[in-house]
């Protein structure tokens, strides 16, 4: 995996934040389609708590423990270390365990093979962690390949992403700083997905040839991107929206990143109303704000839009880069799980 920093960079940018100064995050199995954004504070650092599988189906309990893997596979020499954490995939039949890490569900494939995400307790990526499953009803161990997200083909996969960058006059200090960071996110997203990037102020516009590129920064002309003119965020939003509806992504995993300040123009008229039925056309897919200022009023414009709010009123370029990374990494850091044979106990 291409990697935007060393872990112990990442650690330092992302995870460092106070436990009182953390960024809350919208609860993945709540039923309330709001977040509180009295708790959302400006930061120079962020939360850890990222979680690009929380906007599908709920389908790991975590109620069973360990002790059944462990149990089944007793006497082989299969399971190489400790199990750590433990779920439940009801659909399949299948308890599913790691060994160093913890399991997140991230979607399945057409023909059912699951995909997952091995994080550690902050949410970065894990690489080359045993998984092991076996049968809930029979307890028979069932062995598992595991295939790098960016090796499977991309007509399997169905990744697709859009970056809304606001590029109105109040960004014009930053659109440097910007612009790499959304080169380096085009770096570390999987090379098998397919991206948009679109810039916005008053009006909006593609950057690519056409709608959904390879996700290369050489497919984008980020000349386009000056800053100038008002802001309006909902318009953009709305079609990228709308699109993913479309029966022609169904089973497609959908992520959306917007970077701007919040800074709404006095032009943009019944932002409530567009913000709520914004809200309606979400649907699935998986939206990350960044709100670069200190406009403590901005927040009200994403409440049920955004899954994630990357705040900040420090260090643009480092925190950008760091924060869009971990989401980046987390996307390109997916497996696949496949049904394979187990080994054959040696005589």
């Amino acid at each position: 995996m291409r990697m935007l920093a060393t872990t112990a960079v990442l650690a330092s940018l992302i995870w460092g934040a106070s436990a009182e100064a953390q960024l809350r995050i919208k609860d993945p199995y709540s039923t309330s389609d709001r977040l509180d954004i009295g708790r959302i504070t400006v930061l120079d650092e962020f939360s850890s708590k990222l979680n690009i599988g929380k906007l599908e189906e709920p389908r790991f309990a975590t109620s069973l423990g360990a002790g059944k893997l462990v149990a089944a596979y007793a006497g082989t020499s299969i399971l190489t270390g400790a199990i750590t954490h433990a779920v439940f995939d009801k659909p399949t039949g299948m308890v599913l365990g790691v060994v160093g890490g913890r399991l997140v569900f991230t979607g399945t494939l057409p023909d059912g093979a699951i995909k997952v995400l091995v994080t550690d307790a902050r949410g970065g990526v894990l690489e080359g962690r045993q998984i092991v499953a076996i049968d809930s009803a029979t307890s028979t161990p069932i062995c598992l390949k595991q295939t790098p997200i960016s090796q499977v083909p991309g007509h399997q996969t169905k990744m697709a992403f859009s970056i809304l960058v606001d590029r109105s006059g109040s960004m014009m200090d930053v659109m440097d700083d910007v612009r790499k960071a959304v080169r380096n996110l085009l770096g570390l997203l999987p090379d098998n997905a397919l991206c948009e990037v679109i810039g916005f102020n008053h009006r909006w516009e593609q950057l690519g040839p056409g709608s959904r590129q390879p996700c290369r920064a050489d497919r984008f002309d980020f000349d386009k991107l000056n800053a100038d003119g008002g802001t309006d965020i909902y318009s953009p939003l709305s079609a990228v929206y709308e699109t993913y509806r479309k029966s022609a992504f169904d089973g497609w995993q959908r992520g959306v990143f917007v970077i701007t300040d919040g800074q709404l123009g006095d032009d943009l008229v019944n932002a409530e109303q567009r913000r709520r039925a914004l809200a309606v056309l979400k649907e699935k897919a998986f939206t990350t704000v960044f709100w670069h200022g200190n406009n403590a009023g901005a927040a009200k414009h994403f409440v049920g839009l955004a899954d994630a709010y990357l705040a900040s009123g420090g260090d643009l370029k480092a925190l950008l880069s760091a924060s869009l990374g971990l989401v980046g990494e987390q996307y390109r850091g997916q497996v696949v799980l496949t049904r394979t044979a187990c080994p054959v106990p040696k005589s």
